[in-house]
C-alpha cells in the first residue's frame, strides 16, 4: 500500500471521529476499509449504516475521489492518511442509499455514550414510536452519533433507511431484515 499526504485534524474532531466509527473492518470488502472524498464530502460505511460529512470550503486538504486510512481517533485528534495505492472502487451507491420522499422529521438527541442510560430511553422510545412496525435498526449504531446535539431523525415510509442530520453531517442507518 502507498500513502501520501498525512492529515491532522485537531479542531472539529468530534465530526472527523463520527466519520472513522462508520469504517468497515470486514477485509472481504476492503474498499470499505477507508473514507472516501467524493464531492466535497467525506464518507464512510461499512455497508449497514453511512456517515457523512459535508467539508464545506475544504480546510483540510482532502482530495476528491481519494481514499484516506483512519489512523489515530478519539475526541481531540483524528490522523488520516492519503492512500495512494489502488485500493478497488468505492460504490457510487452512497448517493443511492440516500433515502428520499415523504418522510416525518422529529428531534433526537443522545444523551450518553450508550444508549442503554436511562436518560437515552425516553428518546429512543419516541423514535421507535416513530418507525414503522415492519421496521428494526440496530441500535448500537445510534452510540455513534454525536453526544448533546439535536439531531433531526427523517424518517421514511417501510423499508426505507433512517436518516439523521445535524449541521454538516449525516448519518443513515439501514434497515435489519425484519419481517
Amino acid at each position: 500500500m502507498e500513502y501520501g499526504k498525512f492529515i491532522e485534524i485537531k479542531k472539529d474532531a468530534a465530526k472527523f471521529m463520527f466519520i472513522g466509527k462508520a469504517v468497515s473492518d470486514d477485509e472481504t470488502r476492503y474498499f470499505l476499509n477507508f473514507a472516501f472524498c467524493a464531492e466535497n464530502k467525506l464518507i464512510s460505511t461499512d455497508g449497514r449504516r453511512l456517515h457523512m460529512l459535508d467539508l464545506g470550503d475544504n480546510p483540510y486538504g482532502f482530495k476528491d475521489k481519494t481514499y484516506y486510512r483512519v489512523l489515530k481517533m478519539n475526541t481531540k485528534v483524528v490522523w488520516f492518511v492519503e492512500i495512494t495505492s489502488e485500493v478497488g472502487q468505492f460504490p457510487d451507491t452512497w448517493k443511492k442509499v440516500m433515502p428520499k420522499g415523504k418522510h416525518k422529521t422529529m428531534n433526537f438527541i443522545m444523551l450518553s455514550s450508550k444508549y442503554r442510560v436511562n436518560g437515552n430511553y425516553i428518546n429512543i422510545a419516541k423514535l421507535m414510536r416513530e418507525i414503522p412496525e415492519k421496521f428494526a435498526i440496530n441500535f448500537s449504531f445510534l452510540e455513534d452519533l454525536m453526544k448533546n446535539v439535536d439531531w433531526k431523525a427523517h424518517i421514511f415510509e417501510e423499508e426505507k433507511a433512517i436518516k439523521f442530520t445535524y449541521r454538516d453531517l449525516t448519518a443513515v442507518i439501514m434497515p435489519l431484515g425484519a419481517t
